[in-house]
């Protein structure tokens, strides 16, 4: 037995010296070496050598080409010793393993997505570096461009490896700077409002509005289109848009070049028809242009929908509505022709909204101006989707037809692109009203993915602090209604009226579209007072009424806005009518009107701007009751500049505090000009008069030793001043110098306000 074992293991040694143990095989005259995993067979047939005996030397360098493109070896020899063809391989190690390492921004998941190579695959250099290359570029889509992706390879026994990808993210790449080239009717930060992408600011790192990204480019193009129609400017047209890297790939430089083209006003506009028996002159009606006026978009587009409805409820629901504009370029006047087709009888198969993770269904589909089971409208399309954009709850929105089974049924697809909507905004001021304050208010727009408006705000200062929570449910009850309640507490020191008031208080509210332009709002209130002394003198506020009152009260707005920006206006009109009806319970009994109305004028382009308001404010008793002096209107101080806050007020004769009034009307006419300075810098001159009177007060009966001066006249001021929309808000510094006044008025001269939401 023993002579057996020794006899194998001599033939053992003899075949290894050989080369014909599994190291190596031998087919005919083609040896393979190297293998372990890949038969031998397989070897020689993807050489694609056949003919041993006369093998040439480029077929030779063929069958290495071949045996590489396989990728399964990392090495491939082949030569020819006699009549033998010898294949030496080294084979590619397989991937036990595939991890990362470093990525907080992106999930392990998403990375996988992306990457090809997957555990149990060959490993290929090849495939590392196509697989690098996608991470870095998922990287750069979520803004991050100094991506650093190294790939790491483990090696371990059985020729198997581990990958490791280790990434370095950096820093998010945001937007420096966004330009606009040939802008000469509206300055830079006028178009910037009208924009998605903005530039970056330290307080924006819960907003997502800074970061760079190219499908937010592509309806940043859109919206400036709107917003040039929107204003007359139907020849506008954007030649390039451009986002320059910086050298530190750190940040973007947006660069819009635009060419505005010429204003148009509306000369005439009519209706063209292809249905048989439409009413012209009905659909006339429904036009809301204007002849003379400056041509908007806007108006044609609120045409549009307002004939389609029409269409619909008459028996013409297949009609498509379009417009075009004819344009007379020497006199600036343009014609709109509506003009209403009969289409094709397509109907709305499924809608099928994609990629909305967070947001639900039906917070567009309330959006939609079309349903399923509705005919397809073009016109209707295009309204639902930019209805879908203002919600600002996505950075791209893209609509796509599908075709179904159904001769007359297409699907409509919506692919989203979430934004962020949550915003921690945080406020530092100073006025001489509250004197120096600080705030931070933490807001989400899209809660739970509901469409739901969440916020709350805390503030602090020397003579108040409070704390205000606010809900809004967009699409109340699937209609378009925004409802909403609020709740408010806060402890106040009126340091012109000497009196201290703790509050507690919450309401309701809901508003609606009433008009084209026209809202409507409704509010129901209830608030808890606590009225007490506050400093060494007897308020006479608190001689009036002192302890704790309830008031619960209704009102309604009704308010109406043209102005072409909401931050920086410069022509429009914006008209707000109040009414508040307090009594339906609690102890407080009166009836509160106020009205506020501002016109905005360009004066020369859209750099020096006039605004005229005018407000005025009325309370009554209701029956017999008299109105509290804690419930007196007050006139704020920049509405009446060169004197105190309530500097016009009633004024308690023996100690010189207001008492606010029953009665109240203001009106300012004030300039907006440049500095001279770079736009950026948002600095601008103010030249300003103003004019107000208030009076009329209430007084408890049992105060018999009350003594108050008052008047109706008209105190007015005229006077000059900054305003810087800096980082840290609105600073308005103004020097007013009264021109009428009473004697018992008390007047400021400068004034000072720091603050504003940044």
């Amino acid at each position: 037995m023993n002579f057996l074992k020794a006899l194998c293991l001599k033939l053992v040694i003899l075949l290894t010296m050989f080369n014909i143990i599994p190291a190596s095989s031998y087919n005919g005259d083609i040896l393979v070496k190297g293998n372990a995993r890949i038969p031998k067979e397989t070897i020689i047939t993807y050489s694609g050598i056949t003919d041993t005996a006369n093998v040439t030397l480029n077929q030779i360098e063929a069958a290495i080409k071949n045996l590489y493109a396989t990728s399964f070896f990392s090495d491939v020899k082949v030569e020819k010793k006699g009549t033998i063809i010898v294949i030496t391989v080294e084979e590619n190690p397989l991937i036990r393993k595939i991890a990362f390492e470093g990525n907080k921004a992106i999930s392990d998941d998403s990375l996988k997505k992306v990457t090809k190579l997957q555990p149990k695959s060959v490993y290929l250099l090849s495939g590392i570096h196509s697989d690098s290359m996608a991470i870095e570029n998922i990287y750069n889509k979520q803004g991050y461009y100094t991506v650093f992706v190294e790939p790491k390879i483990v090696k371990l026994p059985e020729n198997k490896v581990d990958l490791v990808y280790e990434i370095k993210q950096g820093q998010k790449a945001k937007i420096k700077r966004i330009n606009f080239v040939g802008n000469e009717n509206f300055n830079t930060e006028e178009l910037k409002e009208h924009i998605l992408s903005k530039e970056y600011a330290f307080y924006r790192f819960f907003s997502s509005a800074d970061m760079y990204d190219p499908d937010k480019l592509h309806i940043d193009q859109e919206l400036l289109k709107r917003f040039y129609q929107f204003n007359g400017y139907f020849d506008f047209e954007i030649k390039n848009t451009t986002a320059e890297l910086t050298p530190a790939r750190d940040g973007f430089i947006i660069t819009f070049l635009i060419e505005e083209g010429r204003k148009y006003k509306v000369q005439d506009f009519t209706t063209v028809t292809n249905v048989k028996g439409l009413p012209k002159e009905r659909l006339i009606e429904k036009i809301s242009l204007t002849k003379d006026a400056t041509l908007n978009l806007q108006d044609i587009e609120a045409s549009e929908e307002a004939m389609i409805k029409y269409l619909g409820a008459n028996g013409y629901a297949f009609s498509e509505v379009t417009h075009d504009v004819i344009k007379n370029s020497e006199t600036g006047y343009a014609i709109v022709r509506f003009i209403i087709q009969e289409g094709m009888k397509f109907y709305i198969n499924k809608i099928n909204i994609n990629n909305n993770n967070r947001t639900m269904d039906k917070v567009v589909r309330r959006k939609m101006k079309i349903e399923e089971g509705d005919y397809y409208s073009n016109t209707l399309i295009e309204r639902s989707k930019m209805e879908i954009i203002n919600l600002g709850y996505f950075s791209s929105v893209d609509f796509k037809n599908k075709r179904t089974n159904f001769l007359d049924k297409v699907d409509i697809d919506i692919d989203v692109k979430e934004a962020s909507t949550g915003l921690m905004n945080f406020l530092i001021g100073y006025n001489d009203q509250t004197g120096f304050m600080g705030s931070v208010s933490v807001t989400e727009n899209n809660f739970l993915g509901k469409g739901q408006t969440v916020e709350l705000v805390l503030s602090k200062s020397s003579q108040a602090a409070q704390a205000i929570f606010s809900f809004t449910e967009s699409g109340f009850l699937n209609q378009p209604i925004d409802a909403g309640f609020d709740i408010y507490g806060g402890k106040i020191t009126d340091q012109y009226s000497k009196y201290y008031n703790q509050e507690i208080s919450g309401g309701l509210r809901m508003q609606y579209e009433l008009l084209h332009g026209l809202y409507h709002g409704l509010r129901y209130n209830l608030k808890r007072f606590d009225i007490s002394e506050s400093g060494n003198s007897k308020s006479l506020t608190v001689q009036d009424f002192s302890g704790v009152a309830y008031n619960s009260s209704i009102g309604q707005t009704f308010s109406w806005n043209t102005l072409d920006s909401r931050i920086r206006p410069t022509k429009g009109l914006r008209f707000t009518l109040m009414q508040d009806l307090a009594g339906l319970g609690g102890d407080t009994y009166y009836i509160k009107h106020q009205i506020i109305a501002d016109m905005f004028f360009p004066l020369y382009k859209k750099n020096i701007v006039l605004n005229l308001s005018a407000r005025a404010a009325s309370i009554r008793g209701l029956g017999s009751n008299r109105v509290r002096l804690m419930d007196n209107l007050h006139l704020e101080q920049d509405y009446l500049r060169g004197f105190e806050p309530d500097g016009i007020s009633p004024r308690n004769r023996k100690t010189g505090n207001s008492i606010g009034g029953k009665n109240y009307c203001s009106g300012t006419a004030e300039i907006v000009f440049p500095l001279g300075l770079p736009e950026e810098i948002g600095l601008n001159g103010v030249a300003f008069i103003d004019a107000a009177s208030m009076f009329d007060y209430d007084l408890n009966p049992s105060v018999t030793s009350a003594k108050v001066d008052q008047s109706s006249n008209i105190r007015s001021a005229y006077g000059v001043g900054v305003v810087w929309r800096s980082p840290f808000g609105k600073i308005k510094l103004n020097y007013g110098i009264p021109i009428n006044k009473e004697k018992f008025d008390n007047t400021q001269r400068v004034t000072l306000s720091i603050g504003g939401i940044f």
